[in-house]
């Protein structure tokens, strides 16, 4: 994937997420499944360290129903690897730690 259908399609996603947020309310919870559902499958189609761990730990993102079965992110995957769905030319802000706990 190019970087602009990339971008494009992070820029829906965002457009999403503030039309979601506008109109949050107790109804509204399948539609936010839905949508973070949508974020997780864009996340894992393009940032590395995040489809390698789906994968170890056996879960298929397409299939998902739920977002409770989605992994969490060790602390050590952020520690030691570049998590960006965009390239790192795109970076605003960059936020290292020393590695203490």
């Amino acid at each position: 994937m190019t970087g602009d259908s990339a971008t494009s399609a992070s820029d829906e996603l965002h457009r999403a997420v503030r039309a979601e947020i506008a109109a949050m309310g107790p109804s509204n919870e399948g539609r936010f499944e839905r949508l973070a559902l949508a974020i997780a499958r864009f996340q894992v189609e393009r940032v590395a360290p995040l489809a390698r761990l789906c994968r170890a730990r056996g879960v298929h993102v397409r299939s998902l129903d739920s977002i409770d079965d989605l992994p969490a992110i060790p602390s050590d995957v952020l520690r030691m690897k570049r998590v960006a769905a965009h390239g790192s030319i795109e970076d605003i802000r960059v936020f290292r730690t020393s590695g203490t706990n």
